[in-house]
């Protein structure tokens, strides 16, 4: 994430815990969604943890982030 204090990714993130639904994207029947928090959006993706071990690196998943009303002036990616 951050080296030496400095942010390396090219977005800006914003910090926000936010409703997630996410799911792995497979062939055939299709997983159920799981809710998870965000820790930190931008453009470009979401950050979230999980401690169940369901997602392994480069597994590609469908996410739906529901911003909630209070915290919508407090994020620039809304309109």
């Amino acid at each position: 994430m951050e080296r030496g204090g400095v942010e390396r990714r090219r977005g800006r993130r914003i910090m926000i815990e936010a409703p997630l639904l996410v799911r792995r994207v497979s062939e055939g029947e299709p997983e159920p969604f799981v809710e998870q928090m965000t820790k930190n959006i931008s453009l470009a993706g979401i950050c979230f943890e999980t401690s169940e071990g369901r997602y392994a690196v480069n597994d590609l998943l469908t996410a739906s982030v529901s911003i909630p009303e209070p915290q919508r002036r407090n994020f620039p990616f809304t309109r």
